[in-house]
């Protein structure tokens, strides 16, 4: 019995200690998240964040020394323009219509140009074969005859996400591309019946391979991949891609 006391005793110590050693942990000295930290743990570590001196000679931002990061000015701009010289003093806010020249300072802005949609109205001459009678008509990349359709600059490169017009029904967005004044739908991409998965579907509905993803991002980056290889592929004769036989409507 007293051998079975001691051991029991033992057990209970080796738990006591256990039990403090936890107690004592907290996100400053264990891989715990602060999240989990106790209140009097996260009373500390304000406390200490309280007690912290920052020195008043010490400006915000990089440090003497520090070597920094950024963008390098390029060599060989593409374009270089000349400001409007300042009107007004920095100063004294007198005025500088008169004053003297005191040399150039510089700068760089890099930026992408507007995008803009620029419409191409094609004519294709017709040949008839003087030996069949058949009738040819000339094609042009991404167009055919009687049609309106969509270049090949015009693909889901960028794409945003909108919320169709039965969101509330179905939960589905529409993938967008192109200018935002004249958008092309892609696809779609909503979540499965189990609710925990996402689908992703061209624009006539039909459901890309690979799917279900784990992610909406998954499932779109999979729709944007699959249109960009439609996009490549020749027209099919009886239905070209992203085509469109009026003017698309701005969503």
């Amino acid at each position: 019995m007293v051998v079975g006391l001691t051991a029991q005793l033992a057990a209970a110590q080796a738990r006591i200690a256990e039990l403090e050693a936890q107690v004592g942990k907290d996100s400053s000295n264990s891989s715990s998240p602060p999240s989990r930290d106790s209140p009097a743990a996260k009373g500390k570590r304000r406390a200490q964040r309280s007690q912290r001196v920052r020195s008043k000679d010490r400006k915000p931002g990089g440090q003497p020394g520090h070597a920094g990061s950024g963008l390098m000015p390029a060599a060989v701009p593409d374009r270089t323009e000349t400001a409007e010289p300042a009107g007004q003093c920095s100063g004294c806010g007198g005025d500088l219509a008169e004053a003297v020249a005191a040399g150039m300072a510089w700068c760089q802005v890099w930026d992408i140009p507007a995008v803009r949609l620029e419409t191409v109205h094609w004519w294709l001459p017709k040949r008839r074969c003087g030996c069949c009678r058949k009738t040819t008509t000339a094609s042009v990349p991404f167009g055919q005859a009687g049609t309106v359709t969509y270049g090949l600059n015009v693909n889901p490169d960028t794409v945003r996400l909108q919320r169709s017009p039965d969101y509330d029904l179905t939960g589905t967005w529409r993938a967008l591309a192109g200018p935002a004044g004249h958008p092309i739908v892609v696809g779609t991409v909503r979540r499965t019946g189990l609710g925990k998965q996402w689908e992703a579907r061209t624009p006539e509905l039909v459901a890309i391979n690979g799917g279900p993803w784990r992610t909406r991002q998954d499932a779109l980056i999979h729709l944007v991949q699959d249109r960009q290889q439609a996009t490549a592929r020749p027209l099919s004769k009886s239905r070209p891609l992203l085509s469109t036989n009026a003017p698309p409507r701005q969503s």
